[in-house]
């Protein structure tokens, strides 16, 4: 009888939102309708064409587009994601664990990031530890068009670190990061912390109709799980 082996993980990429830390996504919407302390013209006229509309759900470059800002214009959400991060980033908090979990990972394997939150968040949020990361993927490294959930991060990470994309693991917490991983040929779990911070129900089936099937992590610390302590980092 041959035994089922787990597959290898050589590199874990973290997505950053709900991963990492919390926050809230409707206030940059509303923060962005409000153009009375806004100096830079591009933003007020962003502003502008927010103002009066409700959004539904936390996939802003869509809540954008639907609004009529070229969200191809890639100078120009760099310029909308700085505004944001700098106006919400007072109410980002770390969840509880997290710093000395990823210390532990990066002596046991290689590490990154993929998200589509900007690079300023991340050194604010974890100044001292963005040097453990190898490839930081974020907002301003892709296209509008190439970020979660298409998959090209994930690529550009297997291709810079010399990882096969079957051993990336990637710690995700929305369906966006489930689609990027299975188009990539990925690995994923789903980290489930923020339900649980904010008292909500979890239902897999947000994640597809075979969500259940996935993976899902309870606390950070269940990431050490995943990586054996005997692992080390070439």
């Amino acid at each position: 009888m041959t035994r089922k082996t787990s597959p290898k993980i050589s590199h874990l990429v973290f997505d950053l939102d709900g991963v990492v830390w919390e926050t809230f996504p409707r206030e940059p919407f509303q923060l962005l309708t409000k153009a009375a302390d806004v100096s830079d013209p591009q933003i007020q006229a962003v502003c502008t064409k927010l103002r009066g509309r409700s959004f539904r759900g936390t996939d802003w470059i869509s809540e954008l587009r639907e609004a009529g800002v070229d969200v191809r214009d890639k100078l120009l959400m760099a310029n909308i994601s700085n505004h944001l991060f700098q106006k919400t980033k007072h109410s980002l908090w770390l969840y509880y664990d997290i710093g000395p979990v990823i210390c532990e990972l990066a002596k046991r394997t290689r590490l990154s990031v993929f998200s589509n939150n900007c690079r300023a968040a991340l050194e604010y949020s974890l100044p001292e530890l963005v040097s453990l990361f190898e490839c930081v993927i974020t907002f301003e490294s892709l296209a509008p068009e190439n970020l979660k959930p298409h998959p090209q991060g994930l690529w550009i990470i297997s291709r810079q670190s010399n990882t096969p994309i079957s051993e990336i693991y990637l710690i995700g917490n929305t369906r966006d990061d489930v689609d990027a991983a299975r188009a990539a040929g990925t690995q994923i779990a789903i980290a489930k912390w923020r339900w649980q911070r904010q008292n909500k129900l979890f239902d897999p089936r947000q994640f597809g109709e075979d969500g259940e099937k996935l993976v899902f992590l309870d606390y950070p610390s269940s990431l050490l799980d995943i990586i054996p302590e005997k692992n080390r980092v070439e």
